[in-house]
This record gives C-alpha cells, sequence and structure tokens, in this order.
C-alpha cells in the first residue's frame, strides 16, 4: 500500500502541475484578450476616421507585391500573390474610396487582372495558386465564394466579367432549385448551408442584372419563394435546430446572415423580423462581440450586427436594447485591429482560411479579415450617426448599401 501511495502522490503532482500550467495559460489568454478589448473601448472613444483610414490602407499597402497593379499577398507571412487578395485589396480601397486614385486605365488593368483567371466553360476563377480538393466542393470558401466577391471588386472597378456565370445555368429551372434545396441540410450544418445559398442566390440576381440574362431572374425568383415560405415564424430565419443553447443559436444566425441579402437586396420583405431581433440580440457575449467564445470571429460579429441594424430600421422593436447592443459593438470590433493598421479574424488564434496560402498566424492580420472587419465598422458608423465616411456600393452579396434610419 505505500508503493501504491507513493505512486499515486507522484501522478497527483505531475496531474496538478500540469492543470497548473493549463490555468495559467488560460489566465494570461484571458488577460492578453482584454488587453486587446480595453484598447478598442480607448479607440472607439477617441475615434478618429482619418487616423484609421490611413492605418488600414497602409496596412493594404504593405501586402502589395510584384509590378501588377493588382497583385497582393493575404497577409505578411503569406508567400505569393493570389487573386482572393486581389480581391480584397479592391474592396477595402472601395470602401475607404481609394480607388478613385487610379486613372481609368490602371482600374481596367486591375479589372483585366481578375479576368485573366476567368474560364469562359463555366464563368468561375481559377487562380493556380490557391486550387486545392476543396476549391470547387466548398462554398465558405473556394471558387463560387470567391466569385461573389469578385463582382463587388468588378463594380468599385466600373467594370463586369468578361464572361457570365455558366456553372448557374441547371438553376434557371425552377424544379431543379427547388430539389435542391430540399436536398440541403437545414439542421446542423446550417450555416455551410446559407453560405450555399447566398452565392448560387445572389450570383443569379448579378446575372439577371448585370447580364440582363432573364432565365436568372425565374430560377431566383423559385428560390426565393421557397426560402420565403419556409422562415421558422418562431426565429424569423431558416432551419429546425432547436434554440436552447448558444452554438445552435450562434449556427442559425450564420445561416441566416448569407440569405437574408437575397431579400435585402431585392428589397423584398421579410416576416417574424421581431423574433429574429430577439435571437440576434440573444448572440451576444459579454465583451460586445457576438461569438460564443469571447475572441468573437469577423464573421460571428457581421453576421449579427448586418441584420440588427437593417431591422431596427423596418420596425420599432426593442430599440433600446438594439442600440446598446451596436454601441457595445464597436469597440469589440475595434479591438481586433493590430498596430499594422490591418485586423484579425479572431483574438489569439491562427486561421487557416482553405489554403495554405491564405493562412494568417497567432494575431497576425489579414486581407480577408481587415475586408470583413472594415465592412462592419462601415455598417455600425451609419448605424451610429458619425458621418458617411465609407463608400459602399449597392450590390447582390455582401456589400448593400443601407437605407436611412427610422
Amino acid at each position: 500500500m505505500e508503493i501504491f501511495g507513493k505512486i499515486y502522490s507522484k501522478f497527483d503532482r505531475v496531474i496538478f502541475s500540469r492543470l497548473a500550467r493549463s490555468h495559467a495559460r488560460e489566465l494570461q489568454s484571458t488577460h492578453n484578450l482584454l488587453n486587446f478589448y480595453a484598447k478598442g473601448v480607448s479607440t472607439s472613444l477617441s475615434y478618429d476616421f482619418p487616423k484609421i483610414k490611413k492605418k488600414t490602407l497602409d496596412y493594404v499597402s504593405s501586402n502589395k507585391v510584384g509590378d501588377h497593379i493588382a497583385e497582393y499577398k493575404y497577409c505578411h507571412s503569406s508567400l505569393k500573390p493570389n487573386i482572393y487578395a486581389s480581391c480584397y485589396a479592391c474592396m477595402i480601397r472601395s470602401l475607404y474610396d481609394d480607388l478613385n486614385t487610379l486613372s481609368q486605365d490602371e482600374k481596367q488593368e486591375w479589372a483585366s487582372y481578375f479576368d485573366s483567371f476567368q474560364s469562359p466553360d463555366d464563368g468561375l476563377f481559377y487562380d493556380p495558386v490557391l486550387i486545392n480538393q476543396i476549391y470547387k466542393t466548398e462554398d465558405w470558401w473556394g471558387a463560387r465564394h470567391l466569385a461573389l466577391q469578385l463582382i463587388t471588386s468588378y463594380s468599385a472597378l466600373g467594370s463586369r466579367p468578361k464572361y457570365d456565370f455558366y456553372f448557374l445555368e441547371p438553376f434557371y429551372d425552377p424544379r431543379y432549385i427547388v430539389e435542391w434545396l430540399e436536398s440541403r441540410d437545414w439542421g446542423e450544418r446550417i450555416a455551410f448551408t446559407g453560405n450555399e445559398v447566398m452565392n448560387y442566390g445572389c450570383l443569379l440576381q448579378y446575372s439577371r442584372d448585370y447580364f440582363q440574362n432573364r432565365e436568372a431572374g425565374v430560377g431566383l425568383q423559385a428560390m426565393m419563394d421557397w426560402l420565403e415560405d419556409r422562415i421558422n415564424p418562431d426565429t424569423g430565419m431558416w432551419g429546425d435546430l432547436p434554440t436552447d443553447n448558444p452554438y445552435h443559436i450562434s449556427q442559425i444566425v450564420q445561416g441566416a446572415y448569407h440569405i437574408y441579402p437575397l431579400f435585402f437586396y431585392d428589397q423584398h420583405d421579410l416576416p417574424s423580423k421581431h423574433k429574429a431581433i430577439d435571437l440576434l440580440l440573444r448572440t451576444q457575449n459579454p465583451l460586445g462581440g457576438f461569438g460564443i467564445t469571447l475572441n468573437s470571429s469577423a464573421c460571428e460579429d457581421l453576421d449579427s450586427i448586418d441584420p440588427l441594424i437593417r431591422f431596427s430600421r423596418d420596425i420599432n422593436y426593442r430599440k433600446e436594447y438594439i442600440d446598446l447592443a451596436l454601441k457595445r459593438a464597436f469597440p469589440a470590433v475595434l479591438a481586433n485591429m493590430n498596430d499594422d493598421g490591418g485586423f484579425v479574424f479572431r483574438r489569439n488564434e491562427p486561421f487557416y482560411y482553405g489554403h495554405k496560402e491564405m493562412y494568417s498566424g497567432y494575431n497576425e492580420s489579414s486581407m480577408f479579415a481587415t475586408w470583413f472587419r472594415t465592412l462592419c465598422l462601415a455598417y455600425l458608423e451609419s448605424y451610429l450617426g458619425f458621418s458617411e465616411n465609407f463608400n459602399v456600393q449597392r450590390m447582390p452579396g455582401y456589400e448593400i448599401r443601407m437605407e436611412k434610419q427610422l
């Protein structure tokens, strides 16, 4: 027994030592996070748009490589330029109204750079640097996701893609669309389904409006009719996940964020907006972000902030709660800005975004995070009554200029 006692005593010391180290790391991480958020509060209290604009544009410039006007890296640790990074650079510069510093020839040169990657067969864009096993299979990143973001860049440059999006042709058939929608996962993978619907649906809108494609409009109408008919009246969103835990609520909201733009862009009213507001408000965490964990991601934040602002303009419901939530969100978003002027996707974590050339390290700024959080700031600025500093376009997809507040 004495021998066993010594063994257990040694075992306990090892376990408690490991637990202590783990607890210390957790405390250090939390302390580090709180410091970032304290800095975000300080930045928001002395908010200086020209300073933030200059820093962020300097960050974008720091990722410029090569002689071509459109070549950018994804982040400082990336090795090669790619079309995704160029797209983000274009959208960030557009939001800050910085593309007006380019000549018309330079804008056309940038658009031609995008054109050089477009396939005449399906209308999608293929940069050899980024092709991997998931490039054509996923919708949270990859070919269709990139195409949807590129249309905003093309518009900012006063152009459009060389070819229409021919891969959409099966979606011109209303019966095909209904079967496709009914085969999606509206449960545990609702957030992934939202990305799928957004990519196909918003590109149908673009094809309808910018290529005058009437067949795309027919398919789109079938999609929107189906979606409107299946809005859950208890949530104002989609899917059948229960709302009894934060993870499920977050997934429902992230799915809805990617579907709502179909209706926002076409100015199509939605039912049960008060229920949606209730659920959106439940996603805010104690530090003002909208993630399950305190270090909320760029996606989690914008996915709640964008519809909250839009619905607050449509109905007079829980205005004081929305106002408080968005005032708390402003410093939370700024807490993700680094001294180099860029933003992180999520504090205290690296982020692998589909490909090794789109990997950003621990607290490293990236072009995607900088674009998405800048877009979030643009919407928050509009709501909070700042001057209209940002240049927000009205396009299918992510960038839909907001109407004046009620």
